[in-house]
This record gives structure tokens, sequence and C-alpha cells, in this order.
């Protein structure tokens, strides 16, 4: 599995699954952690040191990733994206710094001004009957100040035969263990192009995520329904 490091603690693969009922694979309490290793991945080097600007991520011609109800994979070239103001986009890529529900659509990932460092990602891989694709962020905090790599996190885009999952490990976030350097939250959201869900409820209303956590979203294959679990990760 690129670039995934084992899990800190007691939270590690060693120790019996919790499976959290409705999910296939299992979700998995505990936080999981990334190496950020770019070994095996490829840049998007139009995204490197950007403000405001956003790039479509290649898929596999055969990985198929629904978000409300659309398929924007099968290496569809206007599909997944990055934006640099910290957003996975679905779509015709949209550099929008501060999205409203009707910008696009897309996840919010402590979406404000901020500006890329740099993004990678994985061809896609297999587990059982899942597919996977690996994306690697590293990002300013804010676009005129601090440094790049300040916060660095993995995504990972999973569907198996059932669900659908985004996974995304922090490595770098408000600190400390990786020296995180993320001090404004940004704002956290799913749309569906018209309406905000509402998914990660007030989590992360007043802090981004601290170093070394984890946390997943799962629907079902259409992409139509999501659900949040802080404090987790997915079993492949």
């Amino acid at each position: 599995m690129p670039a995934v490091a084992s899990m800190g603690g007691a939270s590690g693969y060693g120790r019996a699954a919790i499976v959290i009922s409705g999910s296939d694979p299992a979700i998995i309490p505990g936080n999981a952690t990334t190496t950020m290793s770019t070994t095996g991945f490829t840049q998007i080097t139009g995204l490197a040191g950007q403000d405001d600007l956003a790039a479509n991520i290649p898929t596999n011609a055969s990985f198929n990733f629904n978000f409300f109800g659309t398929n924007y994979g099968l290496a569809n070239a206007n599909g997944i994206y990055w934006s640099s103001n910290n957003v996975i986009g679905f779509g015709t890529a949209n550099a929008t710094i501060s999205w409203a529900a009707n910008t696009g659509v897309g996840v919010l990932l402590g979406n404000m001004d901020r500006r890329c460092s740099t993004f990678w990602y994985s061809p896609m891989t297999t587990s059982g009957s899942a597919q996977i694709t690996t994306l690697l962020a590293s990002f300013q905090n804010v676009y005129n100040a601090g440094s790049a790599n300040e916060g660095q996190m993995q995504i990972r885009l999973i569907r198996s035969s059932t669900k659908q999952y985004i996974e995304v490990r922090v490595y770098k976030g408000r600190g400390t263990a990786n020296a995180g350097a993320i001090s404004t939250a940004g704002a956290w959201n799913l749309t569906n192009g018209t309406t905000f869900q509402g998914t990660f409820g007030t989590t992360f209303n007043s802090a981004f995520p601290a170093d070394n956590t984890s946390f997943v979203l799962s629907s079902d294959l259409n992409g139509n329904t999501w659900t949040f679990t802080n404090t987790a990760y997915v079993s492949i």
C-alpha cells in the first residue's frame, strides 16, 4: 500500500478490528498515519507553489468513483481535481478561494486562501475487489504567509463492491508530532453543487486536525449519502 505507515500506539493493525455497522471494508477506530513518501507517485507539477489554481487528477480508465450520482473517474478529463485552496472537486476544475454551496461539487478539507506546495497521485491499486487511488497534498497555511509544506495530508479514494470511502490521514496539521503549522481551520463540508451537506458537523470548526490523525467519509456506491467517522481509518 503506497505511502502508508504502521498505526500509532494502540490503533495498529495488530489489534482486533472493530467493524462499524454498514461498512465494507471495515472502518476501524483509531488514528492511522502516513509517511508521505512519494515513491511510485507522479507529481502534478502545475500545482507546485501555486495560489488559487486547480488541476485535474489523472485517474485510471477503470477507476470508478461516484459523487452525488455522477461517475467522475474513468480517466475523465473533467473528473476529479485538487484546488490549491484545499478542495477535492468533481467536474470542471474550479479554483475559487472560499466555496459557497453552489460554487461546485466537492469536499472542502479546510478550504480557505491557502497555497499548494506539492501534489502527487498514485497509479490505481487494488485490494480484493476494492479500487484505490492515493493522493498526497502539501500546502501552506495561508497563501501569503508562512512556508511550504506546513500542512500535509494523504487522501485515499476507495471503491469496494458495496461502498465508497474518502480516507484522510493528516501528517502535518495543527501540530505537534510532525511540526505541522496549520493554525487556521478553514471550511469543512461536502456540497452537491446546490446544498452543503453538513457532513463534518462542527468537528473541525475551530481547529484543523492534529498531526498523525485520520478520519473517513463513507457512502453508498452512488456517492449520494456520506457519513463522517472521526479518529478512524479503512482496513485495507
